[in-house]
């Protein structure tokens, strides 16, 4: 019942009826399902230790819990207490994810359910998708995205944040078609994967299609070694050639747009200057520049967080990695089906983060995306009978520090440098 409970959250996050059916229009449909599934799996936890069947504690949970404090803290320092509370409020939410998608999922077999239904409703979505581009509105009500491109609503209201979805779901379809799983999920990810990239084709997000072929590259690279990269290759020609114009050829629209996301990167750089320790407060970076949000989600936060909320963050990010490439080490011992699995979060995870170089990404299926990494470690620890201990030490730390501190002296360069052309 609680699995089938986070089976029906997934459902809300991604359809959002509560943004559109009138029946249900304006209620808090998907917090109510996420709070109920998160203490049911609390109580289940607890009665578990109780019987001496200890979990462990992933190494997200304090970094989580010191992510909320920091937003907290970022626009507190300033005197806006409203903003304080509401976006602290909204990150401990997307905390609780974490929490709720970790706790429930203890089994591979919940691992394939969620991936598969995850794969679906982001397939309806390109139906939806397809149905806008021939109707002028989606089944919402809602207009065309400039430039003619397709939406939907709430969190996925723009062309940008849906190809987020898409992008991030073919890992998914590769590894159905791929990878060790029945021919009837292999059939499913043929219909649905051509399905996902209309969609990606009608929302026509550069990122999101750069991201796509990092996601060709690594997939095929790492199943398939050079013989991969060649494949890959030819599916990246096959993405310029066949793909949206807006990859090759742009408008003076899309010029603009990039001209502005260099303009908001230098606002990055002055947020950071002007408040180097905790940021201008977090969701106030239109506030701030009066005109558009980073898209980079390195940018957003180094200017809204500071130093101190960007290294969480990107521990937050360091830790998923780290808890992949941990269960990576013992893939001997592992089953065929949970390595698979692996593969396809690691490569869905690395298309999110190469997507949030141009989208401003710090949304509920990054929360999701670390939770699944952390359950593959904690199953895998069952299949193989070890601690496989993943924490923060020093060296991790030190690498964190290095990111960070790299990732803003390339925003910063690549500033002067495109001013100075």
């Amino acid at each position: 019942m609680i699995y089938f409970g986070l089976l029906v959250y997934l459902f809300l996050l991604f359809i959002r009826p509560a943004e559109w059916v009138s029946a249900v229009q304006g209620w808090p449909l998907e917090f109510v399902v996420l709070a109920l599934v998160g203490t049911a799996a609390l109580v289940k936890a607890f009665v578990m230790n109780s019987a001496g069947r200890p979990r462990g504690i992933p190494v997200q949970i304090p970094l989580l819990a010191l992510w909320v404090v920091a937003i907290f803290l970022s626009n507190a320092v300033h005197g806006n207490l409203w903003a304080a509370r509401e976006f602290t409020l909204l990150f401990a939410k997307r905390a609780l994810i974490f929490l709720v998608f970790w706790l429930v999922i203890d089994s591979t077999r919940k691992l394939r359910g969620v991936l598969t239904l995850t794969v679906f409703l982001v397939a309806i979505l390109a139906i939806q998708g397809i149905y806008m581009k021939q109707n002028g509105v989606g089944w919402a009500g809602q207009p065309m995205y400039w430039g003619d491109r397709i939406r939907w609503v709430g969190l996925w209201d723009g062309a940008n944040v849906l190809s987020l979805l898409f992008v991030s779901t073919v890992p998914f379809v590769l590894e159905m078609i791929f990878g060790p799983w029945k021919l009837l999920s292999k059939l499913f990810g043929l219909c649905t994967g051509g399905l996902i990239l209309i969609g990606m084709y009608l929302a026509a997000s550069r990122g999101a299609w750069v991201a796509l072929g990092v996601v060709f590259l690594v997939y095929f690279k790492r199943r398939l070694g050079r013989v991969g990269l060649a494949l890959a290759a030819l599916a990246i020609v096959g993405m310029i050639a066949f793909g949206p114009s807006r990859l090759m050829h742009q408008s003076e629209i899309d010029k603009s747009s990039s001209a502005h996301r260099i303009d908001m990167w230098a606002e990055g750089i002055e947020m950071l200057k002007g408040n180097p320790v905790l940021g201008i407060g977090k969701g106030q970076f239109r506030s701030y520049t009066h005109m558009l949000i980073a898209h980079n989600t390195f940018v957003q936060n180094m200017g809204e967080t500071g130093m101190v909320g960007l290294f969480i963050w990107v521990a937050l990010a360091y830790s998923c990695f780290q808890s992949l490439g941990m269960v990576l080490r013992h893939e001997n011992q592992l089953s065929v089906s949970l390595v698979s699995l692996r593969r396809a979060v690691l490569v869905s995870f690395i298309a999110y983060m190469t997507a949030s170089l141009f989208i401003s990404t710090d949304f509920e299926p990054f929360y999701i995306l670390i939770a699944l990494s952390s359950a593959l470690l904690t199953i895998a620890r069952r299949e193989v009978g070890q601690e496989l201990p993943v924490k923060l030490n020093l060296q991790s730390l030190r690498n964190i520090a290095l990111i960070e501190f790299a990732g803003v002296v390339m925003v910063h360069f690549a500033v002067m440098f495109y001013y100075r052309r």
